[in-house]
């Protein structure tokens, strides 16, 4: 009897000590955040329209769970480093600049959360499943076939109607007057 008593009592101590390890754990614990902060490079819409590789409108079918990876500059000799990416394919609608075959494309983002790494790039593009979108892209040799939004922010445009909507409010405009800025700045 007394065996089966300190038994109990051992066990229970046991218990006791595990819960608050992980309560001290759980509370002492922070993932690594990476905040990104740095200045854009502004660019009007014009610079947009030169600089992507193509403009589309269309829905964003899905966005995958962010997942770690790494990519490096344009050039050979620029490092290597690990980012936080996210993927969203965008069902095409129609091509504004530079028509491709594919209906639907993908395009990669940098941040999100992965375990303990936490990537946050406030000036980001980002998007929700179902939001009818136009985009200025950029296709990158190092995404091997993605794409990334020229301009981050700047470039994607929520459509709400007949209205186009950046993160950045003070780009806020119709749909129709983007749309024929757009096709006169091709034009001349």
């Amino acid at each position: 009897m007394r065996k089966t008593f300190y038994i109990l009592l051992a066990g229970s101590l046991a218990l006791v000590t595990m819960v608050t390890a992980f309560f001290i754990f759980k509370a002492w614990y922070k993932p690594s955040v990476i905040d990104t902060s740095f200045s854009l490079i502004k660019m009007e819409v014009p610079d947009l329209i030169r600089e992507a590789d193509t403009i589309v409108i269309g829905s964003v079918e899905k966005k995958f769970p962010p997942y770690k990876g790494e990519i490096r500059g344009e050039r050979e000799e620029d490092p290597i480093i690990d980012m936080v990416f996210s993927e969203t394919i965008i069902k095409v609608e129609r091509y504004l600049k530079n028509p491709q075959p594919e209906e639907e494309i993908t395009i990669v983002t940098y941040g999100g959360e992965v375990g303990d790494i936490v990537v946050h790039v406030g000036a980001g593009a980002d998007f929700e499943p179902g939001e009818k979108v136009l985009v200025f892209l950029i296709k990158r040799p190092q995404l091997k076939g993605k794409y990334e939004v020229c301009g981050m922010l700047q470039g994607k445009y929520s459509i709400k109607g007949e209205k186009a909507i950046n993160k950045d409010s003070s780009r806020n405009t119709s749909l129709k007057l983007l749309e024929d800025e757009i096709e006169r700045a091709l034009k001349g």
